[in-house]
C-alpha cells in the first residue's frame, strides 16, 4: 500500500507535465487522431485514481499545519499547566463540531466565531490534533486567489494538480483564461478530489469528513472563490459527505453569508473571551501576583491575546500600571482609526453609540443601532476597526473589548458631547 502511494505521488508529479509537453509538440496529431483521444482519456483516468488515493490517505491521517500542538507539546502543557488554561466548555463544543456522528446528512455547514485574539485557532488546532482522523485544516491565504494552491497542499496534492484534460485545453487549444482560469481550475480540481475521497471515507467510517477553513473572511475578496466554496459546502452538507467549518472573527462576512438564501442551512458555534476567573487563573499560573492579576484583568478582560501581551510586559519587569497604560493607548489608537477623535462624517453617530453603550454595557439591539446610526456608510466605517462589534449570539452591538470600554469610560464619563 505504501509503495503504491509513493508511486502515485511520483506519477502525479510528472505525468501531467509530460503530457503537456507532448501535446505542445504534437498538437495536430492530437486534434486529428482518435487514438490520441483514447490515450488522453486513459491517462486522465489514471491521474484521477492516483489523486484519489492521495487525498483519501490524507483524510485517514488528518492534517493540521506544524503550528498545531504536537504530542510532545501536549505533554509539556500537562507538566507545565501555566502555559495553558483548560477551556473545557469551548473545547467540548469544538470537539463536537469536529466530530459529526453517524452517516445521516445534517444539511448544515458551520461557523466557528469569536473575537479576534480570543484563541479560536489555537484551541481548534489543539482539538484537531486530539481527533486527527477525517479532519483537514487549511488557513485561507491573504490572496484569496491562492486558496486552491493552499487547499492542494493540505490535501497532499502537488502543484501540477489539474487533470491532463485541463492541461491540453490550456496548452494546445488555447481556451484557458490565463492565471485566474488556472487558479479556478486548481480549486475546482481540489474540491472534486476531496468530494471523491470523502465519499470513500464515509463508506469506510460511516461519518462525514471535516474541512476547517481558518481566516475564512479572506475568501470574500474573490467572489468566484467564495461562491465555489459555499456551493461545495452546501452540496456536501446535503449529502453528508464533508462538514465544512468556517473559522472567522469577521461579523460582517458572517452576517452577509447568513443573509443569503443558499446559506440558510448554516449554524454557528461562538467562542467568547475567557471568563474573569479563567483570566485570573491564566495570569496566576504565569506567576502574576493576585493583586496585579486583578488590576490587569480590570483593563484587558478575558481577551487571550491581551493577557499574553500582559504576561510578556510583566515578565520583562513592567508593572500592572504599564499594562494598563499600553492597553488604553491601543484603545485610543482604535478610536482614532475609526474616526471618533476627529471631525469625521461618522464621528457624531459613533459618539452617540458610545454614550448608549456607557449607559448599557450589555449592548444595544439592532433597532437602537439603526436609530443612532441611520447612514449605511457610517455603519460600515464604524464597524471597520476594533471599537464596536456585533455579538454573535444575540446580534447586539457592544464595545469590541474591555480596554475600549475602559478608555471610553475614562474619556467620556457618562456622556459624550
Amino acid at each position: 500500500m505504501l509503495a503504491d502511494l509513493v508511486w502515485s505521488y511520483v506519477n502525479l508529479t510528472w505525468v501531467p507535465e509530460l503530457m503537456a509537453a507532448w501535446f505542445r509538440a504534437q498538437p495536430e496529431w492530437f486534434k486529428s487522431g482518435s487514438s490520441a483521444t483514447v490515450l488522453l482519456v486513459t491517462v486522465s483516468a489514471i491521474h484521477s485514481r492516483m489523486r484519489h488515493a492521495l487525498v483519501l490517505r490524507r483524510l485517514h491521517t488528518g492534517w493540521c499545519p506544524r503550528t498545531c500542538f504536537t504530542s510532545a507539546m501536549a505533554d509539556s502543557l500537562r507538566k507545565r499547566p501555566g502555559f495553558y488554561v483548560e477551556r473545557k466548555q469551548d473545547a467540548s463544543a469544538i470537539r463536537q463540531l469536529f466530530s459529526p456522528d453517524g452517516d445521516v446528512a445534517s444539511g448544515f455547514f458551520y461557523f466557528l466565531t469569536g473575537p479576534p485574539g480570543g484563541g479560536k485557532t489555537t484551541l481548534a488546532q489543539r482539538v484537531i490534533h486530539e481527533l486527527r482522523e477525517g479532519i483537514i485544516y487549511v488557513a485561507a491565504p491573504s490572496d484569496a486567489g491562492q486558496f486552491g494552491h493552499q487547499l492542494a497542499n493540505a490535501l497532499q496534492l502537488v502543484e501540477q494538480l489539474p487533470n491532463p484534460l485541463f492541461l491540453v485545453y490550456d496548452y494546445v487549444l488555447n481556451i484557458a483564461g490565463g492565471v485566474e482560469q488556472e487558479r479556478s481550475s486548481r480549486l475546482g480540481a481540489c474540491l472534486s478530489a476531496l468530494e471523491d475521497a470523502a465519499r470513500a471515507f464515509r463508506a469506510a467510517r460511516r461519518r462525514p469528513a471535516v474541512l476547517v477553513i481558518d481566516n475564512a473572511e479572506r475568501l470574500a475578496a474573490k467572489e468566484a472563490v467564495m461562491r465555489d466554496v459555499l456551493f461545495a459546502a452546501q452540496q456536501w452538507a446535503d449529502r453528508g459527505l464533508v462538514r465544512v467549518v468556517f473559522v472567522s472573527s469577521d461579523d460582517a462576512l458572517i452576517t452577509h453569508l447568513l443573509g443569503q438564501s443558499r446559506c440558510s442551512k448554516a449554524a454557528s458555534v461562538e467562542m467568547e473571551d475567557l471568563s474573569e476567573p479563567l483570566a485570573l487563573q491564566y495570569l496566576e499560573k504565569h506567576g502574576v501576583a493576585a493583586k496585579a492579576a486583578a488590576q490587569v484583568v480590570d483593563v484587558t478582560g478575558g481577551r487571550l491575546l491581551q493577557l499574553m501581551c500582559a504576561v510578556e510586559v510583566l515578565q520583562a519587569g513592567g508593572t500592572s500600571e504599564d499594562v494598563r497604560r499600553l492597553a488604553l493607548a491601543a484603545a485610543e489608537a482604535e478610536f482614532q482609526k475609526v474616526g471618533l477623535l476627529d471631525d469625521t462624517p461618522q464621528s457624531a453617530a459613533g459618539l452617540r453609540v458610545v454614550q448608549a453603550l456607557l449607559r448599557n454595557p450589555d449592548g444595544i439591539d439592532s433597532d437602537e443601532w439603526n436609530r443612532l446610526v441611520p447612514s449605511p456608510t457610517d455603519k460600515e466605517e464604524l464597524m471597520q476597526d476594533n471599537v464596536f462589534a456585533r455579538r454573535f449570539r444575540d446580534r447586539r452591538i457592544v464595545f469590541e473589548n474591555r480596554s475600549v470600554a475602559v478608555y471610553a469610560r475614562n474619556k467620556y464619563g457618562g456622556a459624550c458631547s
